[in-house]
């Protein structure tokens, strides 16, 4: 057996450590490419809305005597298209019903009973004026900072009594859009005020 002196244990001591530390120094095979670690952070932020028309609308003042309307929120109207009758309208048909030979003479007046659309759209609102537009050109936007949000998020829109579901579809410099899951439902939001909320989670890179 070969004996090894001192100096030379003590040598061949130290030189083990040192491999072993720069073992425990190479990275594991897992990490060896850097991929960053992504966490979830909840974003627990909510702003102010609000609707904004990018086109042209019409509105119309109904007469007091309103007795019967034809079309609802959200119809789609064409010019001329009668959307109210007013009370004299059952009385002449009242009259010419009694009286037919009475209709050269009274046809005249019925233009009168009937309020008729200005113009072709969607009714946008019935009360307290009407309101004819196209619903296309309604906006919902929140005035949320657009550095604290990206595009794909998911928001709620919250307003008196309901939750509306969206996501933001594009960033501005001082507003985002919202795009509803149900377009139609921008209609329920004209006449009221709301906020925006973001409900998920933001991919952050640590």
């Amino acid at each position: 057996m070969v004996k090894l002196s001192w100096q030379t244990s003590i040598l061949l001591g130290l030189l083990g450590l040192g491999s072993l530390a720069l073992s425990l120094e190479q990275p594991s095979p897992a990490n060896s490419n850097n991929i960053p670690t992504v966490r979830k952070t909840v974003k627990n932020v909510s702003a102010p809305g609000e609707i904004r028309n990018r086109g042209k609308t019409v509105t119309l003042v109904p007469p007091a005597d309103i007795s019967r309307t034809l079309v609802r929120v959200g119809d789609a109207v064409q010019a001329g298209q009668v959307i109210f009758l007013r009370d004299s309208y059952h009385k002449l048909m009242a009259r010419l019903q009694a009286s037919p030979q009475l209709w050269e003479q009274l046809s005249p007046q019925l233009p009168e009973t009937k309020v008729k659309a200005p113009i072709g759209g969607q009714i946008l609102r019935l009360e307290p004026v009407v309101e004819i537009g196209n619903l296309t050109d309604l906006q919902v936007i929140a005035f949320l900072d657009p550095a604290t949000v990206k595009v794909g998020q998911s928001v709620l829109i919250l307003c008196p009594q309901q939750e509306l579901q969206g996501t933001i579809g594009a960033v501005a410099a001082d507003h985002v859009v919202i795009e509803l899951a149900d377009p139609s439902q921008v209609l329920t939001l004209l006449d009221h005020d709301f906020k925006v909320k973001i409900v998920d989670s933001v991919a952050s890179i640590y």
